[in-house]
């Protein structure tokens, strides 16, 4: 087996089931081998609580993303990066996040409190970290709802 085959065969082993502690640690071994020490270290570090938070994040922004059109112009499709960085945003400033035409999504309102404890598995920072000047008045629901329609 060449070594593109080998590396395909644990990378197919980890996407078969993301959550096989097993098939992380035998990619990792394999990249460590091969001087590939920051790709092996993501993979050895890896943890089921990262992934189900990347997992729920990658859901949620998924769910909140909403392609542009004349009905909703201000509309903007999410990857799990744009919506942490709406958080981080809303953490150090309170800005809300308006992006969702008119029609908010249920996972805006119904999951913020697994939103944000997801959002600390992979950030570090939790709601409690808000800026000073932070106003979180309730507007928009309060809890930390940093996502709104545009209506």
């Amino acid at each position: 087996m060449t070594p593109e085959q080998e590396r395909a065969a644990l990378e197919s082993a980890v996407a078969a089931d993301p959550y096989d502690a097993v098939s992380h640690f035998a990619l990792a071994d394999w990249l460590e081998e091969r001087g590939m020490d920051d790709e092996a270290l993501r993979h050895r570090t890896w943890t089921r609580e990262r992934q189900e938070a990347e997992d729920f994040m990658d859901r949620f922004a998924a769910e909140c993303s909403r392609e542009p059109s004349d009905y909703h112009p201000d509309a903007v499709v999410l990857d799990r990066g744009g919506i942490i960085a709406a958080a981080h945003r809303y953490l150090d400033t309170g800005e809300y996040f308006v992006c969702l035409g008119f029609d908010t999504p249920t996972i805006a309102w119904s999951e913020m409190d697994a939103f944000w404890r997801h959002f600390e598995a992979l950030t570090g920072k939790s709601l409690s970290d808000k800026g000073e000047g932070h106003d979180d008045d309730g507007w928009n629901g309060g809890g930390g709802r940093f996502v709104s329609c545009s209506c």
